[in-house]
């Protein structure tokens, strides 16, 4: 996939998933893939509340926003402001559960293994980053 690039003014985003996600994932990087695609969504859903309130101020606080740890919010503030449908949102909220169980527990894999054969979890992370990947897609296009 070439890479995605938005904007083209005050604001632009580019990045390329084959490279910096799926290549990780195809190494056995399974962490580092999640978290630079949860990485992504988070530029797009700024990206996307940037073109919702342009105004001076709005911007100033999106950008100070995305300078702390405040960014969790832009999920929130993107819902509330029509940015994301429901349906966007919960397909958000199930590839970020995956992602911090990968994440955040030391046996993240171990534990997609007490509901799956051990065959089963690549391809489980597999199509869970896949589904990720077509959110950003869809929100970096839409």
């Amino acid at each position: 996939m070439p890479v995605v690039e938005l904007g083209k003014g005050r604001h632009v985003i580019a990045f390329d998933i084959d490279e910096e996600v799926l290549k990780p994932f195809s190494l056995g990087y399974a962490r580092e893939a999640f978290v630079k695609l949860d990485s992504m969504l988070d530029k797009v859903l700024e990206y996307r509340i940037r073109q919702k309130f342009p105004s001076e101020d709005a911007q100033r606080l999106i950008g100070l926003m995305a300078g702390s740890r405040a960014n969790s919010s832009f999920q929130s503030i993107a819902y509330k402001a029509d940015i994301l449908s429901a349906s966007q949102k919960d397909r958000i909220d199930k590839f970020r559960s995956v992602r911090n169980t990968l994440t955040h527990n030391s046996i993240g894999e171990l534990e997609f293994m007490v509901n799956k054969n051990q065959e089963d979890v690549p391809k489980f992370l597999k199509s869970e980053l896949e589904k990720g990947i077509s959110i950003v897609k869809e929100l970096a296009g839409g």
